[in-house]
């Protein structure tokens, strides 16, 4: 059986992390025309992007076609989101994975999507990484005015900063939306950042490797955290040895299939 990562002619950089993990781990990609669907010994993973543009094709699939979703989906508007020759449905997140009556396969990491070794010297105190909606807007204006930020960035410039980030701050994006944001923990584990997450729904199997905490004191857990570097590198190391290891990319999607 070959299994291939289906990529869509859209760029969307925020899958490209999950494309590497895929690669790093030793799966094919193809792109998002390319199925043979009808090669019974093909399994094809796709995305939400990757999936939504399957709809139309109504042939009856011989490969096996699995959706892994990092999307968050309104489980009421779910059902008609997709074509019929999806076969199965996982879920990062172990609380929309129960919601939408999926499997819940948490992504694993690889070591070489980052770099664990001597860090600093610091020059950020906290990674953010992520959109300002309105919801998060208030709450980031509250940490930049405590404490040093990074930038938000891509490609090598990420590396740099994330090498000199000290820890991850994960706030939910939107209301009733508490879901653990899997590519972004598959990020920080391979860098041994430490994260500090707004309180989800389901912990999943973090608990124990991630700093949750609510939002409204979401700036004194991270001055918290960061008064404390031993509790920070703890946290680091236990993240990149839940994800890097114990649940690798490679180990979880092989174990799944």
């Amino acid at each position: 059986m070959t299994v291939y990562f289906v990529k869509t002619h859209h760029h969307y950089a925020p899958y490209d992390d999950w494309y590497h993990l895929a690669a790093l781990s030793g799966f094919d990609t193809c792109m998002q025309d390319e199925l043979d669907i009808e090669n019974p010994d093909h399994t094809y993973i796709v995305n939400h992007f990757a999936a939504c543009g399957l709809n139309g094709n109504d042939l009856p699939a011989k490969a096996q076609i699995i959706l892994w979703q990092t999307e968050y989906i309104k489980p009421e508007r779910y059902a008609t989101e997709y074509g019929p020759n999806i076969r199965r449905f996982w879920h990062m997140d172990a609380w929309q994975a129960e919601q939408l009556n999926h499997e819940y396969i948490p992504i694993g990491s690889h070591r070489d999507l980052g770099y664990v070794g001597i860090s600093g010297p610091y020059k950020y105190d906290i990674a953010l990484l992520a959109y300002a909606s309105s919801r998060r807007q208030w709450y980031f204006q509250r940490l930049i005015e405590k404490f040093n930020i990074a930038p938000n960035c891509w490609g090598d410039e990420r590396a740099r900063v994330l090498k000199a980030s000290r820890l991850m701050v994960h706030i939910h994006q939107h209301d009733n939306m508490a879901a653990i944001p899997g590519i972004r923990m598959a990020l920080a584990a391979a860098y041994g950042l430490p994260v500090l997450c707004e309180t989800p729904a389901d912990m999943g199997i973090f608990n124990g490797s991630v700093y949750f905490g609510g939002l409204s004191v979401m700036p004194m857990n991270a001055q918290i955290e960061l008064d404390d570097p031993a509790r920070l590198s703890d946290y680091g190391h236990r993240l990149n040895h839940l994800l890097c290891q114990q649940y690798s990319f490679k180990r979880v999607v092989e174990g799944a299939i």
